[in-house]
């Protein structure tokens, strides 16, 4: 029998993909461009929306790895640790917003976040026995976002997006590799 903790991982990417990119395609402009959590901070509806995708993402995420993957994978306890910290540091990132006296906690906490989402696509590339080519591809898409996104900042929320969805589809396929 298939474990409920292997479907969540479909719902959070599906919502974070539609969620996230609505946010990008409706606030984003050219002259002006900023990452995604400086965009949602602009309006506190917005920042509701972003909190909630976070929240509600981050939360399905966190039963997919520590539910089904971990439990499966080579070296548990170092994709928990890459998990804990994408985990805790989406959470954290959605209770304290880009702005004024929380941006840089908010920063320091969206590179955790980063730091886990790469740890973890470095991880599943390494440790898993199928669908390695795909997980490799994805881990070398997200360090190319990242070292873009450190270099190119006006088009800093297209490499954001990249490195996110990138990740998302990591954890997925992990999932489906661990089945």
């Amino acid at each position: 029998m298939e474990s409920w903790t292997f479907y969540p991982v479909f719902i959070a990417t599906l919502v974070s993909v539609m969620g996230l990119s609505y946010i990008a395609v409706s606030e984003h402009t050219g002259d002006r461009p900023r990452p995604l959590s400086e965009l949602a901070v602009a309006e506190q509806p917005l920042l509701a929306r972003f909190r909630n995708i976070l929240l509600f993402c981050g939360a399905l995420f966190a039963v997919t790895v520590f539910g089904f993957i971990v439990p499966r994978v080579n070296h548990p306890i170092v994709v928990a640790i890459f998990g804990g910290l994408m985990i805790g540091g989406e959470l954290l990132a959605a209770l304290i917003p880009a702005r004024h006296k929380t941006a840089v906690a908010h920063a320091v906490l969206a590179q955790t976040m980063a730091l886990g989402m790469l740890g973890l696509a470095v991880m599943f590339w390494l440790g898993l026995a199928t669908f390695v080519a795909a997980e490799a591809v994805l881990a070398l898409v997200m360090c190319a976002a990242a070292i873009l996104m450190l270099t190119d900042r006006k088009r800093f929320i297209m490499y954001e997006l990249a490195f996110i969805f990138s990740s998302h589809f990591t954890i997925l396929i992990a999932a489906m590799a661990l089945r």
